[in-house]
């Protein structure tokens, strides 16, 4: 698509594993892989999560969300229920204040459905 600034990832070092071996080889070799919420950047332009902020423990979630909140562009998908947490709800409010769009994923309806919070 033309990017040419930094790539993040923050995850699991034993992920991250699997994730430098695939891109080095695919030739993304610019890419930081981070552990630490403290390492990320607070500037970045556009946050992509897939199922990841709707699967982790709702403290580390807000801490990421609240690290990354300056970001000007989100593309989130996730469970609308999962783990016994309502996400359509935590993300409705958690956005309210942005911007925001939601648009279900219709080919997969399990985990009481999935949707798109785009910003």
């Amino acid at each position: 698509l033309g990017f040419e600034g930094k790539y993040y990832i923050f995850d699991f070092p034993e992920m991250h594993k699997l994730q430098k071996y695939y891109l080095d080889r695919s030739g993304y070799s610019y890419v930081n892989y981070i552990t630490d919420i403290e390492d990320l950047p607070h500037n970045v332009d556009f946050v992509v999560g897939t199922w990841s902020f709707s699967e982790i423990p709702l403290e580390l979630r807000n801490k990421l969300l609240d690290h990354l909140w300056k970001a000007r562009h989100w593309l989130i998908s996730y469970q609308n229920k999962i783990f016994g947490v309502d996400n359509d709800d935590y993300f409705i409010e958690k956005f309210k204040d942005k911007d925001y769009a939601i648009e279900e994923i219709e080919y997969m309806p399990f985990d009481g459905g999935n949707n798109y919070l785009i910003v």
